[in-house]
This record gives structure tokens, sequence and C-alpha cells, in this order.
């Protein structure tokens, strides 16, 4: 009667480790998915905040743009300079003259 009791004991013990590997998978199936449903979300997020990103520096540089300051410089630089050569340039509108230099500053700095 004892060596049945025993046996019966090792077959619990058996279908209990089996039952615990089972939950054990189910488990850790369920928490790859879960893992990877956060991970596309995640994504998705870092996607919309890129093109956020993207919208707001546009949108800055549209505003500098539509600025009278940055039109009054743009047609200083453009249109209100005149030189011959190099040298003439120079010395007209080189270190010596800041309103020049603020104008080529702001019309180069438009581009970034």
């Amino acid at each position: 009667m004892r060596l049945v009791d025993l046996e019966v004991l090792r077959s619990i013990s058996y279908v209990a480790a089996a039952i615990g590997v089972c939950i054990a998978a189910g488990y850790y199936i369920l928490n790859l998915r879960y893992t990877q449903r956060n991970m596309k979300t995640q994504l998705e997020n870092m996607k919309a905040t890129l093109e956020t990103r993207q919208a707001q520096l546009f949108m800055q540089s549209y505003d500098n743009y539509n600025k009278d300051e940055f039109w009054n410089h743009y047609l200083n630089v453009m249109y209100h300079q005149e030189w011959t050569n190099g040298d003439d340039f120079w010395n007209k509108y080189g270190p010596t003259n800041p309103e020049a230099n603020a104008s080529r500053t702001v019309v180069l700095a438009f581009d970034r």
C-alpha cells in the first residue's frame, strides 16, 4: 500500500511540474505580446513626435521668412549693395560696416 502511495505522489508531482511549465510558457507568450504591442505604440508615438518637430521647425522658419525685418535685410544684401570686385566689396561691406554684416548674417542664417 505504501508503494502505491509513493507512485501516486510521484505522478502528481510530475503533473504539477508539467502544469507549472505550461503556465510559465503561457505567461511568457502573453508577456511577449504585450511587450511587442507596447513597442509598436512607442514607435508610432516617436513618429508622431518627429512629424510634430519637423512641422515646428518649418513654422519657425516660415515665421522668420514673413517678418519685415528679414525682408529689409534681404533687400539690403541683394539689391542695395554696389561693388565691382572683391576688394571693393570688402572695403565697403567688410568688418567695418556693421549694418552690412548684420544683414548678411540674418539672410545667411535663415537657411539653417
